[in-house]
């Protein structure tokens, strides 16, 4: 049973947080293992793996980010860690801002550190515009390779995205 399957949510990339939370909730309650202190030893390591279960499905599905990497897995498109390969265009433009972050870091300056932090978030941001339509039009049932191929170019290209800005606030972490 997949984590949807398993809060009773259609497998999507867009959804609804409250609902997902109550159900968390729910099953949290149900799984609790205070309330099972009664039962057997076999009973109670089963309640413990469900309990587990169900904080991992929660703190997968609550993140988009994660959400998109779990789907992405669903349909078996991700691939070997690894083995993904990002356009040339995009490796360019990242590695003219892994340029900047490196003399930023020589000269400590906190106008150019924030301006590179505004490029990398309007660059993220500009990623959603390209994929939001197939971002929120998603059907599990129904998406085609073509558009399970740009959702997995989108989150590898967020995710190198990520790790600079991480990097970024290590250098700079006032902004």
């Amino acid at each position: 049973m997949n984590y949807f399957e398993y809060y009773g949510l259609p497998i999507s990339l867009v959804i609804d947080g409250g609902l997902l939370k109550r159900s968390y909730i729910n099953k949290s309650r149900l799984f609790h293992p205070d309330f099972h202190m009664e039962k057997s030893e076999a009973e109670r390591e089963e309640v413990l793996k469900q309990a587990s279960y169900n904080n991992k499905a929660y703190k997968t599905l609550k993140s988009d980010e994660t959400r998109l990497r779990y789907v992405l897995e669903l349909h078996d498109a991700l691939g070997e860690e690894g083995t993904q390969t990002l356009p040339q265009e995009f490796l360019i433009e990242m590695m003219d801002i892994n340029e900047r972050i490196m003399e930023m870091q020589m000269s400590e300056n906190q106008e150019e550190e924030k301006a590179v932090l505004a490029e990398v978030e309007s660059f993220n941001a500009s990623l959603y515009t390209d994929v939001k339509s197939i971002y929120d039009n998603y059907d599990y049932e129904r998406v085609k390779l073509e558009e399970l191929e740009i959702l997995k170019e989108f989150f590898f290209k967020r995710k190198y995205l990520r790790r600079i800005k991480e990097n970024l606030n290590k250098f700079a972490p006032e902004l």
